[in-house]
């Protein structure tokens, strides 16, 4: 649930699950960088900080 993983990042709540998900995002060329630390991905349109702490979200280019 979105919520959650709102929840996870105001909290600093981060597996390492969460941070596999977000290096492979980071390292992906469908990011967009929309403020200094903030990105977004350009093929679903998700803020990518949070949508890799969604334990129920899988990433649209299945690439987790």
């Amino acid at each position: 649930m979105v919520i959650v993983a709102w929840y996870k990042r105001l909290t600093k709540q981060h597996s390492e699950e969460t941070k596999r998900r977000l290096q492979i995002c980071m390292e992906c060329d469908d990011k967009i960088r929309i403020t200094k630390r903030e990105y977004i991905c350009s093929h679903c349109g998700c803020p990518i900080r949070t949508a890799t702490l969604a334990d129920e979200k899988e990433c649209s280019l299945n690439k987790w």
